[in-house]
C-alpha cells in the first residue's frame, strides 16, 4: 500500500513538474482582423486570395503554421490560398521554444457583383454633423444573384463646408457616392 501511494505521488509530482506552461503568442494582425479568445476573424469583400504568412506576423520570434482544419493534417506550406464565398476556416499553430498555441482563423468572404445606395430619407446637414447611416439603404448583389442588405460598409465624407457635399459609400473595393446638402 505504501509503495503504491509513493509511486502515485511520484507520478503526480512528475506530471506537475512536466506540465507545459501555456504559450500566449505575440502577433500582429492586419487592419480588419479581430481576435476573441482563440479565434482570429476577418470579413472580406471580393477578396479571392489571402496570404496568411504575409498578413499574420509573430512579434515574439515564434513561427506560425496554417492547417486546413483542427486535425492538423493538411498543412499550407506558404503563399497565397484561394478563398471561397462564405466562411473559410483554418487552424493556426503558433510555436516558440517547444511551446505552442492553437488559434482558429475564420475568414468570411462575400463575393459581390455590385451594390446600390438608396436614399430612404432626405436630410439636410449642418457643418460638422455626422452622416446619418439610417438615411440610406445599401444592398449588394452576390455573384450567385442573391441580394442582401449591407450594414458594414465604410463611409468617407466631410461636412466642413456648406453646399452640396459628397458622401462615398465603400463596400470592399467598390465605391458609390451620393450628395447631400450642408447648410
Amino acid at each position: 500500500m505504501k509503495k503504491t501511494a509513493a509511486i502515485l505521488l511520484l507520478t503526480i509530482l512528475l506530471l506537475c513538474s512536466c506540465a507545459e506552461t501555456p504559450y500566449s503568442p505575440a502577433f500582429v494582425l492586419p487592419d480588419g482582423f479581430e481576435i476573441d479568445q482563440n479565434t482570429i476573424s476577418a470579413r472580406f469583400v471580393n477578396e479571392y486570395f489571402f496570404d496568411p504568412y504575409s498578413a499574420i506576423e509573430c512579434a515574439d520570434g515564434g513561427t506560425v503554421e496554417m492547417y486546413s482544419d483542427d486535425t492538423f493534417t493538411e498543412y499550407f506550406e506558404g503563399g497565397i490560398i484561394e478563398l471561397e464565398d462564405g466562411m473559410n476556416s483554418f487552424m493556426l499553430l503558433f510555436m516558440l521554444d517547444g511551446k505552442h498555441a492553437e488559434y482558429r482563423l475564420d475568414i468570411y468572404c462575400v463575393m459581390i457583383l455590385d451594390f446600390t445606395v438608396e436614399v430612404v430619407s432626405e436630410r439636410t446637414y449642418s457643418a460638422g454633423d455626422e452622416f446619418d447611416r439610417s438615411s440610406v439603404r445599401v444592398t449588394a448583389t452576390r455573384e450567385n444573384g442573391e441580394i442582401f442588405e449591407v450594414s458594414d460598409y465604410d463611409m468617407k465624407y466631410s461636412f466642413d463646408a456648406v453646399g452640396k457635399r459628397r458622401v462615398d459609400i465603400i463596400y470592399g473595393k467598390i465605391t458609390h457616392s451620393i450628395y447631400v446638402d450642408v447648410i
